[in-house]
């Protein structure tokens, strides 16, 4: 998981794009941040068990880092993406707040797998795959433009930081959002387009498929208005 490349508490945003030469400061981390520090020290130990296997017992180790999975959903629970999309084509909330989400599609994370395991220029390597970042309210903006006349109504309006940031003082959800606020973090797609060889779906395609596959499989509430791809 890309969580393991970077850590949410920045006070500046990053000026060039993270490479998979960045690692999570896990020691830098309280216990509030379970996830993200799991995704590092679990990739940590596995490199360092490959490192001090015997020669005669060493294996090729290849890691693949997702952001934020977008794309369609084929089975299982709702998870964070689709809680994401529900959010936003249910109206969840009236108005969204100024972070950015670094996203790719689960289609290619799936082939980045396959090519991983197989590519002998894959081996010893972390390959991040996020592609593009895009601002909440492109997410919903998105989504309006494909599913408003079928009865959706996401929100594109922005929250006042200062609203916030006054609710971050009760809510831990929202003191999160606050110290992401404002913040376009961006990754390297070097290693995506160039070693492993995928050309990334179009972001917006990803959200459209997810929604789609969302409302068909009952996740999202099904509008009187909905019309189902062919």
């Amino acid at each position: 998981m890309s969580t393991a490349i970077f850590h949410k508490d920045f006070t500046e945003t990053p000026k060039e794009p993270l490479t998979e030469e960045t690692w999570l400061k896990v020691e830098k981390m309280g216990l509030t941040d379970a996830y993200s520090k799991s995704k590092a020290l679990a990739e940590r130990a596995a490199w360092d068990f490959v490192e001090k296997l015997p020669a005669d017992s060493k294996f090729e180790l290849a890691v693949v880092n997702p952001s934020l999975v977008f794309g369609p959903v084929l089975c299982g629970g709702a998870g964070t993406s689709v809680e994401i999309l529900r959010g936003l084509m249910e109206r969840n909330q009236s108005m969204i707040a100024r972070v950015s989400f670094p996203i790719c599609d689960v289609r290619d994370v799936a082939k980045a797998h396959v090519i991983a395991m197989t590519l002998p220029e894959a081996n010893g390597n972390r390959h991040i795959i996020a592609p593009y970042t895009m601002w909440y309210q492109e997410i919903s903006q998105a989504l309006r433009e494909e599913f408003t006349k079928q009865g959706y109504n996401p929100p594109t309006r922005l929250a006042p930081f200062f609203m916030l940031k006054v609710l971050s003082w009760f809510d831990s959800t929202t003191k999160k959002i606050v110290q992401l606020h404002g913040h376009y973090l961006r990754f390297s797609d070097h290693r995506l387009r160039q070693v492993l060889g995928i050309t990334p779906y179009d972001p917006k395609a990803s959200l459209v498929d997810m929604a789609y596959s969302c409302i068909d499989r009952g996740f999202i509430v099904k509008k009187t208005g909905y019309k189902p791809r062919d």
